[in-house]
């Protein structure tokens, strides 16, 4: 009896177990209908990609869809027909665009057929857009002047001038057009107002010859008329020559050691007039060279320490023979400042690197990484 029970219980399991299987593949087995679609549109032209309309109806059978009737827009591709061996080898001849077709905004040129193969067709026409008209379009008015400025009319300070058409839309264009701007009356400005009177008025002199030690023209003028405690009597403007002598440099010689001046001497060139001197000099400052060995930094005395730097051999006359250096033995936060003695010569190289270094006279360990450079080998 026990064995009997238990088997009609399983029995009940397996069988709501089936039902509820029966139930699910009951949902999924509801399928809809297929798609639909209309034929591909393409965005422009005759192909290329494009949008089509797709509508997916209840099945016909009766069974239900759970979607129900439903559309939708897919995209799509139109392709282009392609052009074979024989249409790349023709070659057509192009002739003049047509007027722009203003309801399309587009224009045309037939092509004749100039070289190919027979199964070429003699003529091809090619379609392009419009250009936008910008005032140099196909709708741009254009004008010739019919008459001159007129007299300026005192009150509004403008003058006119009528233009009639010469190109143009007459139904877009006006036949004749006025155009006016202000006037120019002396003694005023362009916006009408007084201008300003100089109080001051000179005479010009003129440029006079070229100097040929500076190479320098001079302007003088002279008061006429004017206050003389608000303008002065005289005033002089200088320019270089234009068309002044020519010279050929020479060499600078060696710097004056008490001067530090050095001089050169040029040659007046052979094709100029004979007005001008045949030298010139011309001095400036020398630029020193000066090369010092560096000497050792002192003790520190009071907060300070000096280095004495000496002059090296082959450097300009006019340096200093010693050059004195001070500095601060700490810096802001207290420690001391790094010093260093001379550097020693790169070592033996050891795994491509070359080292050399010098010695930390004050600044502790933090200045060991400036005592130290390397180079690859």
């Amino acid at each position: 009896m026990q064995y009997s029970v238990v088997h009609v219980l399983i029995c009940l399991c397996i069988l709501g177990v089936n039902f509820s299987l029966a139930g699910k593949r009951g949902k999924k087995g509801r399928k809809c209908g297929p798609w639909v679609f209309e034929p591909c549109i393409p965005k422009n032209g005759i192909c290329g990609k494009g949008f089509k309309n797709g509508t997916r109806m209840a099945p016909s059978d009766g069974s239900k869809c759970h979607a129900g009737t439903k559309t939708k827009k897919f995209r799509c591709n139109v392709p282009c027909a392609v052009t074979n061996h024989a249409d790349a080898r023709c070659k057509y001849k192009k002739r003049q665009w047509t007027a722009c077709d203003l309801a399309t905004m587009s224009m045309n040129n037939t092509m004749i057929l100039k070289k190919g193969p027979a199964n070429c067709p003699s003529t091809k026409t090619i379609i392009k857009k419009c250009k936008k008209n910008r005032g140099k379009g196909i709708n741009a008015c254009k004008y010739r002047k019919t008459s001159m400025w007129s007299k300026c009319n005192v009150k509004r300070n403008v003058k006119k001038m009528t233009l009639t058409l010469k190109k143009g839309d007459i139904t877009k264009c006006p036949r004749v057009k006025i155009i006016s701007k202000k006037c120019k009356i002396k003694g005023k400005n362009k916006f009408g107002k007084a201008k300003k009177k100089k109080d001051c008025k000179y005479t010009n002199s003129g440029w006079s010859l070229c100097d040929n030690t500076s190479g320098l023209q001079i302007k003088e003028l002279t008061l006429v008329t004017g206050d003389h405690t608000k303008c002065s009597a005289n005033k002089t403007f200088t320019r270089k020559c234009k068309n002044g002598c020519r010279y050929l440099r020479g060499v600078w010689s060696e710097c004056n050691a008490t001067s530090l001046t050095k001089r050169r001497t040029d040659t007046l060139n052979h094709n100029v007039a004979a007005t001008c001197q045949p030298t010139r000099i011309i001095t400036k400052s020398c630029k020193l060279k000066c090369r010092y060995e560096p000497g050792s930094w002192s003790e520190c005395t009071e907060g300070k320490k000096t280095r004495v730097m000496t002059l090296r051999a082959g450097s300009s006359a006019g340096c200093t023979t010693e050059k004195k250096i001070h500095r601060k033995c700490k810096v802001k936060l207290g420690a001391s400042r790094c010093s260093f003695g001379r550097w020693g010569d790169f070592g033996a190289c050891q795994n491509g690197v070359q080292k050399k270094t010098r010695q930390v006279l004050s600044g502790g360990y933090r200045c060991q990484r400036k005592a130290v450079k390397t180079k690859q080998c």
